[in-house]
């Protein structure tokens, strides 16, 4: 195979270099990550379900230059996301719901009774109703879902802007 070669020369290396700088691209999509956290830490706030406000005061968001985050640290969010199976839940917290709710002792263990024979369903809300097939992480990302071209093209818009 002795001479046949060939060579490739990229001409603007440099500018593109430059081009690429941290201020043109990682900087825009930094801001852009936060954003879209905020915005989904916000949805999903707006969502949860209130009794005593424990759930919705535990979910936070992080975001960092490369990925943002939302969630809670209360394992019963996934109840609440997911809903559950049949089964039998405590009896004590549920006389405790119904008597902040200005239900009668005893009406714990009918809950309880209830959710022993059909679960529970997910649940989130929406403006004062409660809607159920769909938890608040659920209706935060469909929200997200709906909005994110706009993000997308405020992020290549500021982009451009840096771009020159």
């Amino acid at each position: 195979m002795a001479g046949i070669g060939f060579e490739v020369t990229i001409v603007g290396t440099e500018k593109l270099k430059t081009a690429l700088s941290k201020e043109t691209i990682t900087d825009p999509l930094a801001e852009s990550i936060k954003k879209i956290t905020r915005f989904l830490l916000d949805e999903v706030k707006m969502a949860t379900p209130v009794d005593e406000d424990i759930l919705r005061a535990s979910i936070t968001g992080k975001a960092t230059p490369t990925w943002g985050q939302v969630g809670t640290n209360k394992n019963y969010s996934t109840f609440v996301e997911y809903g559950t199976k049949a089964h039998w839940p405590p009896i004590a917290p549920l006389e405790a719901w119904a008597r902040r709710h200005g239900m009668p002792k005893g009406t714990g263990f009918l809950i309880a009774r209830k959710i022993s024979r059909v679960g529970t369903k997910a649940q989130h809300k929406e403006g004062a109703l409660r809607v159920y097939g769909l938890g608040m992480f659920g209706y935060g990302m469909s929200k997200l879902q709906e909005r994110i071209g706009e993000f997308i093209k405020d992020l290549g818009q500021a982009i451009k802007v840096k771009w020159g």
